[in-house]
């Protein structure tokens, strides 16, 4: 497994006449990163972020196509079924792992049909609450939850959000209303207007309205703090453990790419993510830019799929037809 010190010192040799697969003439033509979601949020910004630097390192235009629905399933299911040359890409995300735990008959696997590339960064989840619920500390919720069980309600707008809200009820041994959500949008609504009590999701959507004073943000779901907000601790801080939930984002390809053709981009990512530019941007937004490469990347999404296995058949959760 290549570290990340010997990729981006491989990168950082190539980049002055542009970083090109071993032993072909790739890219000779425009490259396509396809994102599951409409412009303007956080993964089609994560995209757009990307496409900018291979551009330059590449020496080809590199654009965003948005295929959004399904929860991620229409882009995957396009780059799954894309010639595999290098020139359409999948900007892939944590939701690749828990759509087949909650939805049967995708058109795809993950496993046999896409390839890791590199892992770019990751999003922690905020636990937020409305400004007039009994959650007005993570204390303050577990204790009432604990008082009165399934009197509180806790909101999910995607399936990654709903493990997390099983993983923070597995922690703390609270029993609560699951409020589930087609996005993040009216769940925010509902929770802000005292209808559900609390919920996850990222700094974007939540900071904001909590600076206008319609959200409480109660803690952050990583091992660290953001950058963004360094004044929210994380729930390890505040005593509860093993809630740890960072959907990572970064680049995937058709199965059957060639190896040299994915090492290119491996190590154009590489230099991208260690740039001053791309890490002050992704923070901004509420992320944290980390790398791993193709071999860590896998063995990442391989654990990640194991514990959220886990996580649904303790909770009971079964995939809808």
């Amino acid at each position: 497994m290549k570290s990340t010190l010997q990729l981006l010192a491989a990168a950082l040799l190539l980049t002055a006449t542009g970083v090109h697969a071993q032993g072909t003439d790739y890219p000779r033509a425009p490259i396509k990163i396809v994102a599951g979601a409409t412009p303007g949020g956080t993964v089609d910004t994560v995209a757009r972020l990307l496409a900018d630097s291979l551009s330059t390192q590449l020496k080809q235009p590199v654009l965003v196509d948005n295929k959004p629905g399904a929860n991620g399933a229409i882009a995957a299911d396009f780059v799954a079924k894309a010639k595999p040359d290098g020139y359409t890409l999948l900007l892939g995300t944590s939701g690749l792992s828990t759509l087949p735990l909650l939805q049967k008959g995708l058109p795809y696997n993950m496993n046999r049909d896409l390839a890791p590339v590199a892992i770019t960064g990751f999003t922690p989840f905020l636990l937020f609450s409305g400004p007039t619920s009994q959650a007005s500390s993570v204390a303050n919720l577990i204790a009432y939850a604990k008082a009165n069980p399934q009197r509180m309600s806790v909101g999910s707008g995607d399936g990654t959000t709903q493990m997390v809200g099983e993983l923070f009820k597995a922690a703390t041994g609270i029993s609560v209303i699951s409020a589930n959500y087609r996005g993040g949008p009216q769940m925010i609504t509902d929770i802000a207007g005292g209808s559900v009590d609390f919920g996850f999701l990222g700094a974007t959507a939540v900071l904001p309205l909590a600076k206008a004073g319609k959200l409480r943000v109660l803690a952050v779901a990583s091992d660290r703090r953001l950058p963004i907000a360094p004044e929210v601790q994380t729930l390890a801080e505040l005593g509860v453990k093993d809630v740890l939930m960072e959907p990572w984002s970064g680049l995937m390809a058709p199965a059957g790419t060639d190896r040299a053709i994915i090492q290119a981009i491996e190590r154009a990512l590489a230099v991208t993510v260690q740039s001053e530019a791309y890490q002050k941007r992704i923070n901004e937004i509420g992320s944290a830019g980390r790398f791993m490469g193709t071999d860590a990347m896998a063995a990442y999404i391989l654990a990640e799929q194991k514990r959220l296995e886990q996580v649904t058949a303790k909770a009971g959760i079964k995939p809808a037809d």
